[in-house]
C-alpha cells in the first residue's frame, strides 16, 4: 500500500499512488476470491483504489469507455491495465 506510480488516463500522465486492495477476482467469473489481499502477481484480476494527487477528469468505463480506461506504469514498466469501475469525490 502506498505504492507511488504514475497513472496514465487517456492523455494524462499523473503522479498517485495505490491506497488499498480491496480484493482479487476469479478471471473466469468476476466473483470475489480475497478480500484485502496482501500482493497482486501477474496475471490475477483484482480492485484496487487509487489515489492521484491533482484533479482529473474521469468517468466511469459504464458511462463513457474512452475515459474508463487507465493504465498503471512504475519504473518505466506497465505494471497494471484496468477499466474505472466507480470514482469517489
Amino acid at each position: 500500500l502506498g505504492h507511488q506510480v504514475m497513472v496514465h488516463l487517456h492523455s494524462q500522465a499523473l503522479p498517485g499512488r495505490v491506497a488499498k486492495m480491496v480484493a482479487l477476482l476469479d478471471p473466469k467469473t468476476g466473483a470475489v476470491n480475497k478480500k484485502k489481499p496482501r500482493c497482486v502477481c501477474a496475471r490475477q484480476l483484482s480492485i484496487l483504489h487509487i489515489e492521484v494527487e491533482e484533479p482529473v477528469c474521469i468517468e466511469t468505463y459504464q458511462d463513457f469507455r474512452a475515459l474508463g480506461r487507465i493504465t498503471l506504469r512504475a519504473a518505466r514498466e506497465t505494471i497494471a491495465v484496468g477499466v474505472v469501475t466507480n470514482v469517489d469525490l
